[in-house]
């Protein structure tokens, strides 16, 4: 390798970092603006006293999710359950109105 393509090769991973860097410090305050954003519009204690079973609800669906809990049989057996109880009655509902026609009513 030349002494040229090394400089050349040094350069383009300088530019990158920095580019990283740079975008970083963009998410960083991206993430910091909508955390702010969010605190001005929510008043969570307020939201708390008023619906503590939905806070608490979120907080351990918010845990389960950062803690890995997505990706795992449980919750794949709990999906598929929740599917099908969700599903079937809409199916069921669906073919029961197939049945009458607004013709008929």
């Amino acid at each position: 390798m030349t002494e040229t393509k090394k400089s050349s090769s040094a350069r383009e991973i300088v530019d990158q970092t920095q580019t990283l860097g740079r975008d970083a410090r963009k998410v960083a305050e991206d993430v910091q603006a909508l955390y702010e954003t969010a605190s001005e519009q929510v008043n969570l204690g307020k939201l708390y006293q008023d619906n503590p079973y939905a806070v608490l609800g979120v907080a351990i669906g918010v845990g389960y999710v950062l803690g890995g809990g997505l990706f795992t049989p449980f919750t794949r057996r709990l999906w598929r359950i929740g599917s099908r109880a969700f599903v079937l009655p809409l199916v069921a509902a669906q073919l029961r109105n197939q049945g009458t026609s607004p013709d008929k009513e």
